[in-house]
């Protein structure tokens, strides 16, 4: 499978784990990855100006959720581009070793590639040496549709698809203006987010497209939605919960009051049991 960014043809590579449907899981879980077709040859400028340039991201991610970069110290005929985007709701630290692993997981991946980028949980970097910072981009880089939850019964699927519906409204809402937004409706959490390089108005019209390739791609009750473009992406997930057999939402919290409940009820019950027999045979 291949997609363009740029000039670059990019090979897509992709892990996924089944067992993880919220978008708050681990942070450097990884989600996808492209790399040009072209490559670089090694002991060269432009690796030079490569390596400084990973070097800076990672740096500056101790310091600040976004950053963008252009790397000529070896040689300004051969720049290299590039930026790193963190998500809204992480701390530096969080951030900082988020980017620093992007960078980990993205050099066996693309080795050599001119241009290369990598999205994970909790961040994004990519560089490349064609002029991409500052630029709107909608190009459809990867899209995903959990399957039906099979704890789902008795029309919770109407709900779950009104939920959906209402959190992309509000992450689309034209009042708002930050690049990020995290919104829940019901029982379903929803996140979009720009890179940092956009314009409110350009992070606008990206997650509108985001919001519409939703849509197309996951119109039945899937429990969690992924769409990532050039310069923004669109999620959703059934919020970290459980769900019983008549589609009413049981926490977790909930479900360990549950099973305390339950625990003590029947030591009482044993203990009313052995009780009963100890007076039993007293009076035999």
């Amino acid at each position: 499978m291949e997609y363009y960014v740029g000039v670059f043809i990019f090979a897509f590579f992709l892990r996924w784990s089944s067992a993880s449907t919220s978008f708050y899981g681990d942070t450097t879980r990884f989600v996808h990855a492209g790399c040009s077709q072209l490559n670089y040859t090694q002991n060269t400028p432009y690796q030079y100006n490569l390596n400084s340039l990973l070097a800076s991201l990672a740096n500056s991610a101790s310091t600040s959720t976004f950053s963008k970069f252009t790397s000529t110290s070896a040689s300004p005929s051969f720049p290299v581009y590039g930026y790193y985007q963190c998500r809204g709701d992480l701390s530096i630290p969080t951030c900082h070793f988020c980017v620093r692993s992007a960078i980990t997981q993205l050099a066996p991946i693309c080795t050599c590639s001119s241009s290369a980028a990598i999205q994970l949980r909790g961040c994004s970097i990519r560089y490349g040496n064609d002029s991409f910072l500052d630029q709107p981009d909608k190009t459809l880089i990867y899209r995903r549709c959990g399957s039906m939850s099979g704890t789902i019964r008795n029309g919770y699927e109407a709900d779950l698809v009104g939920m959906r519906e209402g959190v992309l409204e509000a992450l689309v809402d034209g009042g708002q203006t930050a690049l990020y937004k995290a919104r829940r409706v019901g029982d379903i959490d929803g996140v979009s987010q720009c890179v940092g390089d956009q314009t409110v108005a350009n992070c606008g019209d990206c997650v509108d497209e985001g919001v519409k390739e939703m849509r197309d791609a996951c119109g039945g009750p899937a429990v969690t939605g992924e769409v990532y473009l050039g310069k923004c992406y669109v999620v959703y997930s059934l919020s970290s919960s459980e769900t019983n057999g008549h589609g009413m939402k049981i926490s977790k919290k909930e479900i360990a009051v549950i099973v305390g409940i339950t625990t003590a009820v029947l030591a009482l019950v044993l203990l009313l049991y052995f009780l009963g027999k100890y007076f039993a045979r007293g009076k035999g």
